[in-house]
């Protein structure tokens, strides 16, 4: 992934953004994910001291720009998103934000360096817990204590182990299924593939490179023979199937229908191959929205054990609140494509909180979540 922080780069594109917006000036302009660059540098490897030399480096040119354009009339103020913030001191890609206001600071005493993003949510509590910066502070009481203000991003999806956890109520299955039940899915698939490729397809009188296409693509069972345990989570496998495994399945069986010269033997052999990946998906989805509702259940008692002030309706008005509850949070950004999402948090909304210091709270939710 390209990223730049280079001034001649942000002067493009605060223009860029100026002209779409039809405005003067910007609220805030916020420099995305910097530590990029030191996830590169990792890669190459550079040593950590060089690269962390290089790194603020950078940041203190784009700072020393983004100074000239509130001078300018064309910001009013400026902060850093950054996905590391959390992480401990001794990450590589650990961004240090004492760091950057010592930047700041030796720019200017009257710095416009107003806002930090990070990511914080009821598994990724490191805003709150990981005393990353001097004196044993987090990157919360920093902030708080440095006036500035906190953006937290992801409060409903968290990265646990690699694998994404949509921080919502999951519903247990109608069905729920069990492994054996999958696994004679499985290899039902398989046997209706293996049959495909040598009953059918030299039937079809195709050429090689769309023969080799279909056998790809009407391959659900060999895609899935001993891999299918391994999608971690109900929403990673969801994304699984929706991006990957049903349009390249859906491809060729729309293409095999759409045939006018099908043979008898081959529709009928489609229609139970269709069944029976439907079947297959079905029981996968089954076993792993179980797995689901239990950890989402699970989450939800221990969010509940550690501040009972963030008990709600659902897990996702749980996990906004126990944000928007803590001394230091300034705006909680929420992501929604859906009526249900928006009415979900809007009736979050409306429940009175008290804001206050809550470290305890997510020390035990920080230490009861990995158990």
């Amino acid at each position: 992934l390209d990223h730049c922080l280079h001034p001649e780069f942000l002067e493009d594109q605060l223009e860029r953004s100026l002209e779409r917006l039809n405005l003067a000036t910007l609220d805030v302009y916020l420099l995305h994910n910097p530590e990029y660059y030191l996830s590169w540098a990792e890669r190459r490897p550079i040593p950590l001291d060089e690269a962390r030399q290089t790194y603020y480096q950078r940041i203190r040119l784009a700072f020393e720009f983004l100074e000239q354009a509130v001078a300018d009339g064309r910001i009013q103020s400026y902060g850093i998103s950054s996905n590391t913030f959390p992480e401990p001191a001794r990450s590589y890609t650990f961004t240090d934000l004492n760091c950057i206001w010592q930047i700041a600071q030796g720019i200017s005493p009257n710095h416009h360096f107003r806002w930090v993003q990070l990511p914080m949510n009821l598994l990724e509590t490191g805003a709150a817990t990981e005393a990353n910066l001097p004196d044993k502070q987090t990157a919360l009481q920093f902030a708080q204590d440095h006036q500035l203000a906190v953006l937290v991003n992801r409060p409903l999806n968290a990265f646990r182990q690699e694998s994404l956890i949509r921080l919502a109520d999951v519903l247990p299955p109608n069905y729920p299924a069990t492994p054996e039940e999958v696994s004679t899915a499985v290899d039902s698939c398989i046997q209706l593939e293996s049959q495909f490729a040598n009953e059918h397809l030299a039937g079809l009188k195709l050429d090689d490179e769309t023969n080799q296409q279909l056998l790809d693509y009407l391959a659900v069972g060999r895609m899935l023979e001993g891999n299918w345990g391994g999608f971690g989570t109900f929403q990673n496998w969801q994304d699984v199937k929706a991006r990957f495994i049903l349009p390249r399945s859906q491809t060729a069986v729309e293409f095999l229908s759409n045939r006018p010269d099908l043979p008898d033997e081959t529709a009928l052999w489609l229609d139970a191959y269709v069944e029976a990946a439907n079947i297959l998906l079905a029981a996968l989805s089954a076993f792993y929205q179980e797995q689901a509702a239990k950890r989402m259940t699970r989450i939800l008692e221990t969010a509940v054990s550690a501040d009972p002030e963030w008990q709600a309706k659902t897990l996702s008005q749980t996990a906004v609140r126990a944000l928007r509850s803590t001394a230091g949070v300034s705006s909680v950004l929420v992501g929604m494509r859906q009526q249900r999402y928006v009415l979900d948090i809007l009736a979050e909304l409306e429940h009175p909180i008290t804001v206050k210091e809550r470290t305890d709270s997510w020390q035990q939710m920080n230490e009861q979540s990995k158990q």
